[in-house]
């Protein structure tokens, strides 16, 4: 988790105390923080418009190929 990154971080540079690890690498855990939070809309946003293009398609009876209709039980 996030929480670790920077005890970790300290131990393995062996910083006296935390606070100096914080004050050097606060604003590197928030920019990877944003990439990733970033990268997540991204991927959500393509998921919910497949979501409603499958249903779009599915409610004028037609196949995710857009060809042929689709098959009703």
């Amino acid at each position: 988790t996030y929480a670790s990154y920077p005890i970790s971080i300290s131990q393995v540079l062996d910083h006296e105390n935390l606070n100096i690890t914080l004050e050097v690498y606060a604003h590197q855990l928030q920019e990877q923080k944003d990439r990733n939070d970033k990268l997540n809309q991204r991927n959500l946003g393509r998921i919910w418009g497949k979501i409603a293009l499958n249903r779009y398609l599915h409610a004028m009876n037609m196949s995710p190929a857009g060809i042929e209709p689709a098959i009703t039980p």
